[in-house]
């Protein structure tokens, strides 16, 4: 990897370094003061999206790369049930019984981004069963007359014991 140097508009400095298993991040203000952060692999997601956000964007998704071997020409790789195969076009995905045409290497890193961001937003969905529980406890809490701090200790109580409960 080459360094990488940004230099906003008012003169300030982004320089990142590759240091072997984390990368050396140098900022330098427009004043000639400087500072150098380690930042190992795992911060990166995390920075990215504050980035993101702060600029009052959405951020990108981020999926860690997961390990695989080719397979010989022609060959399936799985996924589970899913099944992709590598053609000179693209690459075709199938599920038993049903097989796509192949699509640009490009428009399915579209189409699996999309399908993550779609899975975000689904976990992100308030379980029905979950508000009906939080409100049965503060529903008991409103009835034994309890103090605001008494409920959110009950109400703290009722979300650990369903955690431990969901393993």
């Amino acid at each position: 990897m080459e360094p990488y140097r940004y230099e906003s508009e008012t003169g300030a400095t982004l320089r990142v370094d590759p240091a072997g298993h984390v990368a050396m991040v140098k900022v330098t203000g427009k004043n000639g003061g400087e500072a150098w952060a380690p930042v190992d692999a795992i911060g990166i997601p995390a920075i990215t999206r504050a980035m993101y956000q702060a600029c009052g964007q959405a951020p990108p998704v981020i999926l860690p790369r997961p390990d695989i071997s080719l397979p010989a020409a022609g060959g399936p790789l799985r996924c589970g049930d899913l099944s992709l195969r590598m053609y000179e076009v693209g690459i075709s995905m199938g599920l038993p019984g049903i097989t796509a045409a192949a699509i640009s290497p490009d428009a399915l890193r579209r189409r699996a981004a999309f399908m993550a961001a779609y899975a975000d937003a689904v976990e992100a969905e308030t379980d029905p069963a979950d508000v009906e529980g939080l409100a049965a406890v503060l529903r008991e809490a409103f009835r034994n007359q309890a103090t605001p701090e008494e409920s959110a200790r009950a109400a703290l109580r009722w979300m650990r014991d369903r955690e431990a409960d969901r393993g």
